[in-house]
């Protein structure tokens, strides 16, 4: 069983709106940051956010830290169903410039 798409799409854009990468980069795929976020039933964070993937490159390091304060201040995370606990007790979301200015 996985997290419904609705309720996934709703976390990703909430995080999305609270994430401000650098401006004026090149090449947003230098950008590009996944982080692994564990919650609690309540919906808020049960450890600090990890970072389990990014770009090499000099804005790669504030893209990070962006990340992780959008996660941060995100919470609590109250779009996701409390029955759907154990598919969304961990969580990986990849923050993409690219996919920002989509839709």
């Amino acid at each position: 069983m996985r997290m419904s798409q609705n309720e996934l799409d709703a976390m990703r854009a909430k995080l999305m709106q609270l994430w401000s990468p650098p401006a004026g980069v090149q090449n947003p795929e230098d950008l590009v940051v996944k982080v692994r976020i564990r919650l609690g039933r309540d919906g808020k964070l049960a450890a600090v956010p990890t970072v389990v993937g990014s770009s090499r490159g000099p804005m790669s390091e504030i893209a990070r830290e962006s990340a992780i304060r959008a996660v941060i201040r995100g919470q609590p995370y109250d779009m996701l169903t409390p029955a759907n606990y154990e598919i969304w007790k961990e969580v990986e979301i990849t923050f993409d410039p690219r996919e920002m200015f989509r839709g």
